[in-house]
Parts: structure tokens; C-alpha cells; sequence
């Protein structure tokens, strides 16, 4: 102890030489596993800098030009592509008041425009919504995806609707509810979300009458629209429902085509008086009816100075032989065709139909992309 007494000053400096000869020795390992490391690292980055040297094409200059060139390329391609991809709408909260309303909007609306197109609908045409629209409250998390749906068939309606189609027959979509109606859900279906997209793909089903004129305009508003619209398949059937002629709605179209009054489509035709007394016809008279070929006959012969029955007016027989007066009955010269040894000259035939356009019923499945709008 004595010794300690008297050395206690070089004790306590050899205690902390050797704590600092630890802490340097921790710190001198600490910085070789850390310069280890990025040595390392940097070995990495030497070999893939010389891989992507040595592939062909090499990363060069006139290479990276290209690439940037490329990319700005895409840039442009992604925005041409946005312009098909346009959302329906801006609207990411709604509640029952508002939902309601817009939905009786939206069909006024759509009802109107076919009023307009002079487009035909079921009585009380919904357009899938006929438990929402009786009902007034709804389940909170229901409203969004019924949002969306409705302004998806607004805006596939009014491409129908602009087509002119004979008759719009039904609608049917992807159930996005518990509360969706059964005759207007595509059964197993449902909207489905694509994350690395961030968009919703939605399949619905519409049901029209029309002629081929028609489906191609509605073909060419899909097409056109600003929204996207994938066609999976399309069903063409003949139509069971009659046509009803514009000469139903339209008297002057009746009158001005002979037809025998409105509401009768393929009814004879009169001709006109005018027409009539042109050819030596009474007012009213049917060609091939009794009495007009006689009308007609009496009209000729005093038009070229011939009684009824032959008896003229006096007028020599000018392409001579004959008596004044009297019509010589002329002998038809005999036709070379008919002294050809089995030959018979083909009847004549009318004209034939080549299109005879028909109603028809089409049945159109097709996919609504709609990009999702950031909450």
C-alpha cells in the first residue's frame, strides 16, 4: 500500500494508457471493417462500369443520346395514350342527398336526349338504378362505386343516343353492391382494380335495336370518345319487333308519295291528279285497273286523229295502202332471232334486291377503363 501511495500517480496514468490503447484498437477495427466495405463497393462499381463498357451497345455517348431520345418519345406516346383515358368525373366524396340528386339529374337528363334522338326505351327506364331510385338511404361505402358506374353509362348512353338507334332495350353492368338489382347485374362479375395501372375496369352490357347504319355510328362514338371503351364481343340477331313507318307519324310524307293514307305503309299508290289527266287517266284511277287501259286508249286516239275502235278523222293512211280514214292493222316483220334454229329469247326479269335491310337486335359486352382519381 505504501507503494501505491507513493507511485499512484504512474498507476493511474498506466490505467488510462491502457484504456485509451483499447479505445484506439476498437476504433482502428471499426474503420478497417468500414474501409473494407467501400472498398468492396467500389469493386462493384468498377465491374459493372466495365460490364457496361464491354456490352454492345456499349453505354457511349451517341448511345445515351439515343436513350434520352427514346424516353422523351415515350413521354410523348404516354401522353397520346391520357387523351383516351379521360376520368368521368372529379367526384371522391358524396353522400345520400347528393347521390340522389345526381341520379335524378342524370336520367332526366338521358331522357330528354332520347326524346331528342327520337330514340325508344322500356317504360320507366332506369338505367340499373331502380332500387336507388325508389330507395333514400344507403350504405356509405356503396355510394362511390354507384357514382362512378352512373356517370360510366351516362356517358355510354349518350354515344347511343347520338347513334340514332331504332330502340335502347336494356342495360346491365358489374354488381358493385349488395343492393344492386338482380335483372340488371351481370351475374360474377365485378369491378376490378389493376394498382400498377391505378385504374378500375368495369364490364357492362347494352342491348339495342337498329339497322347496320346505326351500330357503325355507335362503333364510331366509342371510337371517338374521350373516355376508354374496350369492346369484348357483339351478338346480331334479326329483331322480332316491327318497324313502324314514318308515314305512321308523318301525313305529308303519305301524301306526297301516293300512299294511300297515314298509318298505312305498303298501301298502293295513286298517282297524282295532274299525273292522271297527263296520261288519260280520271282522277284517282289505278294503273291496271279496269277501266283505265280503255281511258287510256280513247286518249291516244284523239291525241293522233284516231276514233275509238280505229275509225280516224279523216286522215289518210300516210305509210300508205290503206283507206282515209280507216287504221290498217300492221303485220309484224318476223325476227331473225325467232328462224335461229333452238333459240328462245330469255324472259325478262325485274330488278333484283341485292341489300334488303332488316331490324336487328344487338347485344354489345364491352370493358369501361376508368383511371382513379387521388383522394
Amino acid at each position: 500500500m505504501a507503494w501505491l501511495k507513493r507511485n499512484l500517480v504512474l498507476v493511474v496514468g498506466g490505467a488510462l494508457a491502457v484504456i485509451l490503447l483499447g479505445a484506439a484498437g476498437f476504433f482502428l477495427y471499426s474503420g478497417y471493417a468500414k474501409d473494407r466495405a467501400v472498398s468492396d463497393e467500389l469493386q462493384r462499381a468498377v465491374q459493372e462500369f466495365t460490364r457496361l463498357n464491354t456490352r454492345t451497345p456499349s453505354a457511349n455517348e451517341q448511345n445515351i443520346e439515343a436513350a434520352i431520345t427514346e424516353q422523351k418519345r415515350l413521354e410523348a406516346v404516354l401522353q397520346e395514350a391520357r387523351r383516351h383515358f379521360v376520368p368521368f368525373g372529379t367526384i371522391t366524396n358524396i353522400d345520400n342527398a347528393e347521390f340522389k340528386y345526381l341520379l335524378a339529374s342524370t336520367i332526366d337528363d338521358l331522357e330528354k336526349k332520347a326524346e331528342t334522338y327520337g330514340v325508344r326505351r322500356p317504360a320507366n327506364f332506369a338505367y340499373t338504378f331502380d332500387n336507388q331510385r325508389t330507395e333514400v338511404s344507403f350504405k356509405p361505402h356503396d355510394l362511390l362505386p354507384w357514382t362512378d358506374q352512373l356517370l360510366e353509362i351516362r356517358a355510354l348512353s349518350e354515344i347511343i343516343y347520338r347513334a340514332r338507334v331504332h330502340s335502347l332495350l336494356r342495360i346491365r353492368r358489374a354488381s358493385s353492391s349488395t343492393n344492386d338489382t338482380t335483372s340488371y347485374v351481370l351475374r360474377g362479375l365485378q369491378p376490378v382494380t389493376n394498382r400498377v395501372a391505378n385504374a378500375v375496369t368495369t364490364s357492362y352490357e347494352i342491348v339495342f335495336q337498329g339497322f347496320t347504319p346505326e351500330l357503325a355510328a355507335v362503333l364510331d362514338g366509342l371510337a371517338q370518345s374521350p373516355h376508354c371503351f374496350l369492346i369484348k364481343n357483339i351478338n346480331v340477331e334479326r329483331s322480332t319487333t316491327p318497324v313502324t313507318s314514318t308515314t305512321d307519324t308523318d301525313p305529308s310524307i303519305a301524301a306526297r308519295y301516293g300512299l294511300a293514307g297515314p298509318g298505312a305503309p305498303g298501301a298502293p299508290m295513286t298517282p297524282d291528279a295532274s299525273i292522271a289527266s297527263r296520261y288519260g287517266l280520271p282522277p284517282g284511277a289505278v294503273p291496271g285497273a279496269p277501266g283505265a287501259r280503255a281511258s287510256a286508249e280513247r286518249e291516244m286516239a284523239s291525241r293522233y286523229g284516231l276514233a275509238p275502235g280505229g275509225a280516224g278523222r279523216g286522215v289518210p293512211d300516210r305509210y300508205g295502202g290503206g283507206r282515209p280514214g280507216v287504221r290498217q292493222p300492221m303485220t309484224p316483220a318476223p325476227s331473225p332471232w325467232a328462224q335461229t334454229p333452238g333459240f328462245a329469247p330469255q324472259p325478262r326479269r325485274g330488278p333484283e334486291t341485292v341489300l334488303d335491310e332488316q331490324l336487328l337486335r344487338f347485344t354489345m359486352r364491352l370493358d369501361v377503363v376508368r383511371p382513379l382519381l387521388a383522394s
